[in-house]
């Protein structure tokens, strides 16, 4: 269990350096504990084996897309509850749509202001306490197939 005096860890996947940097940065200055994964496959090992307190993620990567990311951390049992807060230069509703069918609990488009980041996040944290507090029994649901058919 983690105390009341340590640092959340946030998982930021996020291919562009500079990025990654600049939300590290913010996030510090939020008592947040930053660490970066290059690419999606890169993000899965570090969501499994850390167990972040929120995952940051970007949607165009080099390997895997962000909804890919996302959909899979939602269907393995040991990520499933991790907050995920997508960002992304994608601002248009069907990429919306499709972010939170696969389960992402907020979507933040660049550029975004610092309270806007923070209020995701805390979205975010808040849905998976929700969830812990209340016990929640059963099964989370996520569209497997997350294309947008018409």
């Amino acid at each position: 269990m983690k105390g009341d005096t340590a640092m959340a860890t946030a998982l930021i996947v996020e291919d562009h350096p500079d990025q990654a940097e600049m939300v590290a940065k913010i996030l510090k200055m939020h008592n947040f504990e930053p660490i970066v994964a290059g690419d999606g496959e890169t993000g899965l090992e570090l969501a499994r084996s850390l167990a972040p307190d929120v995952v940051l993620l970007d949607l165009m990567l080099p390997d895997i897309d962000g909804f890919e990311v996302c959909r899979r951390l939602r269907t393995e049992r040991s990520t499933m509850l991790t907050p995920i807060v997508m960002l992304t230069a994608l601002n248009d509703a069907d990429n919306r749509v499709r972010g939170f069918r696969v389960g992402a609990n907020a979507y933040v488009t660049k550029p975004y202001g610092i309270d806007e980041l923070f209020q995701a996040i805390g979205a975010a944290r808040a849905w998976r306490e929700e969830l812990v507090s209340s016990k929640m029994q059963g099964e989370i649901h996520v569209e497997l197939n997350s294309e947008i058919t018409l």
